[in-house]
């Protein structure tokens, strides 16, 4: 097979150095927004990676080959035959994750119940039938407490009163793995680099800005 397809044929582009290559333009301009939309060129041995833009690998829908004839010193014309064999995908992240939950339910005599649960996973976790990408891709955790009282068992029985009281809290956080904006981009990278480049109280304020949090609490006394 490698009499037709020899290995010199072969390109193989770490996605790694795409990402890093943004990631070092955006050092490199700081807060100048213009600087990003004009072509930023970093070599890699052999290899030459221009950025315009912000080019984002997690909303990739195509790709394009290219194929340079350049003029040499003769400008003679140039004939050829290209093909281009298979496009493949390798060495994916396959670090797995884990998940816990946890519910009580307590009686509290007569007086009621009381309720507390948890539950998290962190980022790749997944079925055994699911793929990759469809893993989940944060890092979750959440707690929910909940309690039921009958407040008429406080007081004297002639007064004949039911006082039921219900209450409730719970708190979910969602930490992404990768920044929201830059899908590409790991989410702590992101962080460090802001740290760098305009401090950690910036940092906080950008992490803050991409966690999903959800808080609800209720009371209701009926009656």
């Amino acid at each position: 097979k490698y009499a037709v397809w020899p290995s010199a044929n072969e390109i193989n582009i770490p996605f790694d150095i795409l990402t890093s290559a943004k990631e070092t333009r955006n050092n490199a301009t700081g807060k100048d927004l213009a600087a990003t939309q004009k072509p930023y060129t970093i070599a890699d041995g052999n290899n030459k990676i221009t950025i315009v833009g912000n080019p984002n690998l997690g909303a990739v829908k195509s790709i394009m080959i290219g194929i340079r004839n350049p003029k040499d010193n003769g400008a003679l014309p140039h004939s050829a035959e290209v093909w281009v064999n298979e496009l493949r995908l390798t060495g994916i992240d396959e670090s797995g994750g884990w998940a816990a939950l946890a519910r009580a339910d307590l009686k509290l005599a007569d007086l009621g119940t009381f309720t507390v649960s948890g539950n998290m996973h962190t980022a790749g976790f997944g079925t055994l039938e699911q793929q990759i990408d469809e893993r989940y891709k944060d890092n979750f955790h959440q707690y929910a407490a909940s309690l039921s009282l009958e407040l008429g068992k406080f007081l004297p029985q002639d007064v004949n009163l039911r006082l039921p009281l219900y209450a409730s809290i719970s708190e979910s956080f969602s930490n992404p793995e990768f920044d929201p904006y830059e899908l590409d981009v790991d989410l702590n990278d992101k962080l460090e680099e802001i740290s760098t480049t305009y401090g950690t109280d910036s940092a906080d304020i950008y992490k803050r800005s991409v966690i999903d949090y959800i808080a609800v609490k209720s009371i209701n006394l009926s009656n």
